[in-house]
């Protein structure tokens, strides 16, 4: 089964520019040998310095070779001057739940200069899991009948955490927007057993760079 990984990150004041170049030369020379790897992008939030990753593995035996692929470049990071220039904030894996039915947008599309990509986390109130996700997948199928400019809205379980993340790409801020008012209308008119979501927390960003597909 397929395995996505939402990993949040900081990189420190002055540390930017050599942090991107050292993610910029694994995307291109090190996750470039992983078939197992289809999808490993880097995200750079609103928020100064804070970034996202976002990485697709077909199974657990891939995400053990990414680990070891990817090894040689941190390590030569953390022999050098700047050790703690890169911080985990954490980070969710999780298989896909509910997506857009029918949608189907190009790499193109979801990597554009004015393209939004948002993750959210939540939890779901105990017990209330099944009429909460039922809700959520009618709402996709609403989302990709009137919403054309939403270009991504995945949700992913974290069994592990007990955790929900949700992706979800606009092709730019004014369809962001408008998805947020269409949102808000459906949750006003939701029953209570729809209403059972503790959000965790948000990330609203741009593409900054990404293993070629």
């Amino acid at each position: 089964m397929a395995i996505t990984v939402a990993a949040r990150f900081t990189i420190k004041a002055g540390h930017e520019q050599e942090k991107v170049d050292l993610l910029r030369r694994y995307a291109t020379e090190g996750v470039t040998n992983e078939p197992g790897t289809p999808v490993w992008d880097i995200y750079q939030c609103q928020v100064a310095n804070d970034y996202f990753c976002l990485s697709e593995f077909v199974d657990e035996a891939a995400i053990a070779d990414h680990g070891k692929n990817s090894a040689p470049y941190f390590v030569e990071d953390e022999a050098s001057n700047d050790t703690g220039a890169l911080m985990e904030r954490g980070g969710n894996r999780g298989s896909l739940l509910i997506s857009l039915p029918g949608v189907n947008p190009t790499v193109e599309a979801l990597r554009a200069a004015d393209a939004i990509t948002v993750l959210s986390r939540f939890t779901i109130n105990e017990g209330f899991e099944k009429p909460q996700l039922a809700f959520l997948e009618d709402f996709a199928k609403w989302i990709a009948a009137n919403e054309p400019n939403t270009l991504r809205w995945d949700v992913y379980h974290d069994a592990n955490k007990g955790e929900y993340f949700c992706i979800e790409t606009f092709t730019d801020e004014a369809s962001m927007n408008l998805h947020g008012e269409n949102g808000n209308a459906r949750f006003a008119n939701a029953p209570s057993e729809a209403l059972q979501t503790e959000m965790l927390g948000q990330d609203f960003s741009h593409f900054l760079l990404g293993k070629a597909r």
